[in-house]
């Protein structure tokens, strides 16, 4: 089943959507010095959102609604996504230590001229 929501129901859905990211920084805050399994916080925020702009109110057991099969699906695409920014970002560092390697080296052979 599909649906499509307009630009103005995605704004009336802005407040909620604030509030579940303020409750997130809270519990992160909160948490401070401690381990966070953010993915797990983020997917958790993620549904409830979800279910409270469909059903209009909190689910109660908002996590329980979705089967073990698709939390550890999700769950295993976000470990992806942030194992491929991980490495994306080790690769820039690389290409840019490997280009101000190069440049020392040109900036030696060309000062022994």
């Amino acid at each position: 089943m599909e649906f499509q929501v307009s630009l103005l129901q995605v704004g009336s859905f802005r407040s909620v959507r604030e509030g579940y990211a303020l409750n997130l920084v809270e519990t992160i805050k909160s948490n401070e010095g401690l381990l966070v399994n953010l993915s797990d916080k983020v997917f958790a925020m993620s549904y409830a959102i979800t279910s409270n702009a469909t059903f209009g109110e909190k689910c109660k057991e908002e996590l329980a609604v979705v089967s073990e099969e698709t939390k550890h699906r999700i769950h295993e695409e976000a470990n992806r996504i942030i194992v491929n920014i991980v490495n994306d970002h080790k690769e820039s560092r690389e290409k840019a230590i490997s280009g101000d390697v190069d440049r020392v080296v040109l900036n030696i052979l060309g000062s022994i001229d």
